[in-house]
């Protein structure tokens, strides 16, 4: 891109009107050059967007652009570009980050530890992405294409010619136009989709009989995918819990205690840690609705012989392990 085109951009992005693919464009140009990569170094990314709403920090209006300017001799060519460089890097990164570009230009979402968010993609899909997330999308003729790390939730454009494509560790979730949450963080034994509204296929590979294994899913359906025996376990959900997370509400139906907490740890940000490893196989059926963490680990205390214990960002669980089926 010639200055004046990236003079243009630079505006659009900083008046807020610049659209979807003018922002990758920007995006992907400031990732060749090293501008955004060393904006993030000097600060992560959490800390651009608490700035949000506020008062800009310190550093962010000082420390960053004289940082930032003398990266590349090409800047110093033109005041109007380095005083460029820096307003879009103290007020317009904010915006412009929402997603980044990886190596192969696929805009790439995250959330922090502890905080989701709303995202919507160029095709005007709308997901909701929780703590501890990430998704990268792509788009061609033929499909658009999503990679999920977590949970999300998809609220999805119908375009008949070209389907809406969701991977997730060893499941595939393909749709047309539709609403569905899928749950697929590394570190659990289990992947789960759920159809709040349409229709989705689900498909995965069985490595036993090496082929592929696929599933239809209607509204109030959900499909669990065992990373261990690679089946699927299908079940009735309750639409309304599907995406209850977005407002802090949750919903466990025979989920062991292991899984409990790694939920509960993410959306509280606290590390449970489990005095006997046998606790994690503990199987219980509860509810919480909006509660803090103290309520949450009050509650559980209720459900059989735990005690929890808060120290710092730590919760240390004790009781006598439980045999479940």
């Amino acid at each position: 891109m010639d200055e004046h085109a990236i003079k243009i951009l630079f505006s659009k992005v900083l008046q807020q009107t610049a659209s979807e693919e003018e922002k990758r464009k920007l995006a992907l140009y400031l990732r060749d050059h090293d501008i955004a990569n060393t904006a993030e170094e000097l600060l992560p990314f959490e800390e651009w967007e608490a700035a949000m709403g506020g008062p800009l920090p310190k550093a962010l209006r000082t420390g960053i652009p004289a940082r930032i300017l003398p990266v590349r001799k090409f800047y110093r060519k033109s005041l109007w570009y380095a005083a460029a460089v820096a307003v879009l890097l103290v007020t317009g990164l904010l915006m412009l980050r929402v997603y980044r570009l990886d190596k192969a230009g696929r805009m790439l979402y995250t959330t922090s530890r502890t905080t989701g968010k709303q995202i919507r993609l160029p095709d005007g899909s709308t997901v909701y992405l929780n703590a501890d997330s990430r998704v990268q999308f792509s788009e061609d003729a033929h499909e658009r294409s999503v990679v999920l790390h977590g949970e999300a939730f998809f609220d999805i454009v119908q375009q008949a010619s070209k389907p809406f494509v969701v991977k997730s560790g060893n499941v595939q979730t393909t749709v047309l136009g539709t609403s569905f949450n899928i749950k697929a963080y590394p570190d659990e034994n289990s992947i789960s989709v759920a159809v709040k509204t349409g229709k989705v296929s689900v498909s995965a590979r069985y490595p036993v009989l090496k082929k592929d294994s696929t599933i239809f899913l209607e509204a109030g359906q959900q499909a669990v995918y065992g990373n261990r025996d690679h089946l699927f376990a299908l079940s009735p959900v309750d639409t309304a819990a599907i995406c209850g997370w977005q407002e802090n509400r949750f919903v466990f139906e025979d989920a062991c205690l292991g899984d409990i907490c790694k939920t509960l740890g993410r959306q509280y940000g606290v590390q449970f840690q489990l005095k006997d490893p046998a606790l994690s196989r503990c199987i219980y059926s509860t509810t919480f609705n909006q509660l803090t963490l103290a309520e949450a680990l009050e509650k559980l205390t209720l459900l059989g012989d735990l005690q929890f214990e808060l120290q710092g960002k730590t919760v240390i669980v004790k009781g006598e392990p439980c045999h479940p089926l």
